[in-house]
């Protein structure tokens, strides 16, 4: 399982959560607001994500 094992794209994605949290601390009218979800889910992808110069190929051991 990747999460939280690439600091880019973890922080990006608690970046992203902590920006939804604040907008619903602000006003939680806007928690069924379909953006609200989109941050949601976009922010759980992020830090379940790899970084994009990753392959997920593990390189070839020498022999």
């Amino acid at each position: 399982m990747n999460a939280m094992r690439n600091w880019k794209t973890t922080a990006a994605g608690l970046l992203n959560l902590a920006l939804v949290v604040l907008t619903l601390l602000q006003d939680s009218g806007k928690a069924t607001d379909p953006t609200t979800i989109g941050g949601i889910v976009t922010g759980i992808g992020l830090i379940f994500a790899k970084d994009g110069d990753k392959t997920g190929v593990e390189p070839k051991s020498k022999s």
